[in-house]
């Protein structure tokens, strides 16, 4: 770990040391928090496309996705920023698995820490984005119960490009 005054410049570096100040979260670089929502992008639709060619495990799906939403809800009504980032990682997590692709879940496991940096990074100045993620990962949710790949697709990219990219 860095034990300068500077933020942390290798990529993945959680934490800085700074004398008499103690540990601090790096954030994630601007270059590098766009290669991770490019990832998620990647492999989000990837797993959906592949959920949603074997429509049985849909409902199951759902209804995983649906428990994942009212515990992020939860930490929202309590104002729990910080639970709230990591019930959303939980949340695209649940849809990455719903796909049941092995080297894309261990894949994305690897951006959760990075993912939960950008959603307290993006969330805390403006929580008023709060409500507006819970409403996108109902309609998320709704996308995947309709089987609309495309509409899955094009509603993921806005709500990456809302949350991140404003």
């Amino acid at each position: 770990m860095r034990t300068s005054s500077y933020p942390a410049e290798t990529p993945g570096e959680l934490l800085t040391l700074v004398p008499k100040r103690g540990a601090i979260v790096a954030p994630v670089p601007p270059g590098e928090a766009e290669d991770v929502l490019d990832a998620r992008e990647a492999v989000e639709t990837a797993a959906v496309r592949r959920l949603l060619r074997t429509p049985e495990r849909v409902p199951a799906a759902v209804d995983r996705l649906r428990d994942a939403l009212e515990v992020q809800r939860g930490y929202a009504e309590a104002g729990e920023i910080d639970a709230f980032a990591e019930a959303d990682e939980h949340f695209h997590r649940t849809l990455v698995a719903a796909g049941g692709n092995a080297l894309l879940i261990r894949f994305y496991t690897g951006l959760a820490d990075r993912q939960r940096r950008m959603n307290v990074a993006a969330l805390g100045p403006v929580p008023d984005l709060i409500p507006v993620v819970l409403r996108q990962h109902d309609e998320l949710v709704a996308i995947i119960e309709s089987g609309d790949q495309a509409a899955f697709t094009t509603a993921l990219r806005a709500h990456l490009d809302g949350t991140h990219r404003r």
